[in-house]
């Protein structure tokens, strides 16, 4: 992934837990920093709201929207500040997309879009839960609209 200018970039990796979206963003954000000027890229996940202490990771599912709220904003702030963005959360239903598609017009942000269909297995999700959201997973593809959405470009990621 290469841009070139000033102008604010949100990559959105999405998929069902245990797709590869979190070694897919360190792999982007490793090759993006190579290449950096500035400030390095960062990645944002839901994951790590709930790494927020030093007793390691306590997922909460009481907590998830909260999760999602810190993700939102902290996208905001980061593309107000002109940093290369990756976010990789599950995004499972379309809308949920959107909502970052929405964070990255106010900011006349380019956005990528990868989406992981593989089955490594998770570390954070039960097996039925990463079916549950395999099932449950609406691809891109199939809503138009929202791609028009999208000022660069989407890659599908299968095995």
């Amino acid at each position: 992934m290469a841009w070139q200018g000033e102008e604010a970039k949100l990559i959105i990796i999405r998929g069902p837990a245990g797709s590869g979206k979190s070694t897919l963003a360190k792999i982007m954000k490793d090759g993006i920093d190579a290449k950096a000027k500035k400030a390095p890229a960062m990645v944002v996940e839901a994951d790590t709201y709930f790494y927020r202490d030093c007793n390691g990771y306590k997922f909460d599912p009481k907590q998830l929207k909260d999760a999602h709220k810190w993700c939102r904003d902290k996208v905001a702030w980061l593309l107000r500040n002109h940093h290369t963005v990756i976010v990789s959360n599950c995004n499972t239903f379309i809308e949920h997309l959107e909502q970052y598609l929405d964070i990255a017009e106010d900011f006349d942000a380019r956005v990528a879009v990868y989406e992981c269909t593989n089955d490594f297995g998770s570390i954070h999700a039960p097996a039925e839960v990463s079916a549950r959201m395999r099932k449950n997973f609406q691809p891109l593809s199939q809503y138009p609209k929202v791609q028009k959405r999208i000022k660069t470009h989407n890659l599908y990621l299968d095995n």
